[in-house]
């Protein structure tokens, strides 16, 4: 529901996942109009935990869906949505893996996004991930997402970006990502400050103690077996890293 009694923003969500991010913007008051995801077993987490999405889901890669599509099913305009969120394939770019950036097929989903950005032309967007986005040896990435999004814009967008820790805000997990956020209207976009304490950072008193697994885990029930769908995704990891990494 929204906070405080907001008129819901319209939000398009782009490699939504199994709904994490879609899930804090419906928290802050934002109306996911339609979501985009290619994997079959977290399309089916998506429609099993938000029924409205089975007429907003468009269950194909993103290179091959138009922006006047994803307007369509929206039911908005160019210049209509409030936001453009997501987090593009991280394999790419992240440290654990090879760093092939563009010339892993998996990079062009950035160029993607952005290219639904300037088409779609919302008030804001939000790209979420791995801080090895943003130290590519060759390439400066906000500068290349700020040439893709405002290329050929009367209106440029404005950008920040930052590299959050999620156990600074309350997840119990030592979870680093960048976030790149643009807007077009005049004015300033702020980070929020870190709510809770960790061992690494200025201790403030004013922060509340960082969570823990334990915390997130107490009272939980009982845990069934995995189904069928983890046993089927997990089949598939190795094939992946084996794939993608030169190993199992």
């Amino acid at each position: 529901m929204p906070r405080r009694g907001r008129k819901p923003i319209p939000a398009i969500s782009l490699f939504s996942g199994s709904g994490g991010m879609d899930l804090g913007f419906a928290r802050e008051g934002f109306d996911i109009r339609v979501a985009v995801e290619v994997d079959p077993a977290a399309c089916d987490t998506l429609r099993r935990n938000w029924p409205s999405y089975r007429h907003r889901l468009i269950e194909r890669p993103l290179e091959d869906i138009s922006t006047d599509e994803l307007l369509t099913v929206a039911g908005l305009g160019v210049a209509e949505a409030g936001i453009v969120f997501g987090g593009p394939p991280c394999q790419p770019w992240c440290v654990a893996g090879n760093r092939l950036g563009f010339d892993d097929p998996r990079g062009l989903a950035l160029l993607e996004f952005c290219r639904v950005v300037r088409e779609a032309q919302p008030a804001t967007f939000c790209i979420e991930n791995v801080p090895g986005l943003l130290n590519l040896s060759d390439t400066s990435m906000p500068e290349l997402i700020a040439e893709e999004i405002n290329r050929g814009l009367a209106i440029k967008y404005q950008f920040a970006s930052d590299v959050l820790n999620a156990a600074e805000y309350g997840v119990p997990q030592q979870r680093r990502r960048v976030f790149i956020v643009g807007w077009r209207t005049p004015g300033e976009f702020y980070f929020p400050a870190p709510t809770h304490q960790i061992a690494s950072a200025p201790k403030r008193p004013w922060k509340k103690p960082a969570r823990t697994v334990g915390d997130a885990f107490k009272g939980l029930p009982t845990p069934t077996p995995p189904s069928p769908i983890a046993h089927r995704v997990a089949t598939t990891i190795p094939r992946r890293n084996e794939r993608w990494y030169g190993k199992r």
